[in-house]
């Protein structure tokens, strides 16, 4: 099996809170644990092992 990997940009707004990061990623671990942010506006999400629970493929 291959990984599923998802790449996110967010588009915030210009002058963004400085918990907005934090809020954006505790969000994103709700659907995996293996979040990395890259950026406040970028982050990289390992799908693999979340399709399963979730019984959808990547895209969806």
């Amino acid at each position: 099996m291959g990984r599923h990997i998802l790449h996110l940009r967010f588009g915030l707004p210009v002058e963004p809170d400085a918990e907005l990061s934090e809020r954006l990623r505790r969000l994103l671990e709700g659907i995996t644990p293996r979040v990395q942010m890259i950026e406040p506006d970028m982050a990289v999400l390992d799908l693999t092992g979340a399709l399963p629970y979730w019984k959808r493929d990547a895209r969806a």
